[in-house]
């Protein structure tokens, strides 16, 4: 199961971190099942949000999660595209 390390909701908004709502969409894009965890940032690899959890391999920063779900998880984020 993946699992997205993120902020807690704060301001109104789903995460007070841009890059954090980017990975959650990303995810919510892929159809893949995961589920949001919220932890301590002071722990996280690079001291920052969000993380990408897969069994025990951590993918941190969004365009890394990105490039993860691509390349490891076959998820193709432009399939709806044409060439126009």
């Amino acid at each position: 199961m993946l699992t997205l390390i993120t902020f807690k909701p704060g301001l109104g908004v789903s995460s007070p971190s841009p890059f954090a709502v980017k990975a959650d969409a990303l995810l919510a894009m892929s159809g893949l099942d995961y589920e949001k965890e919220f932890g301590d940032v002071r722990k996280a690899p690079r001291g920052k949000f969000p993380v990408l959890k897969d069994g025990e391999r951590l993918i941190p920063d969004t365009g890394h999660i990105q490039a993860y779900l691509e390349t490891e998880k076959g998820v193709d984020f432009d399939s709806h595209l044409s060439t126009e």
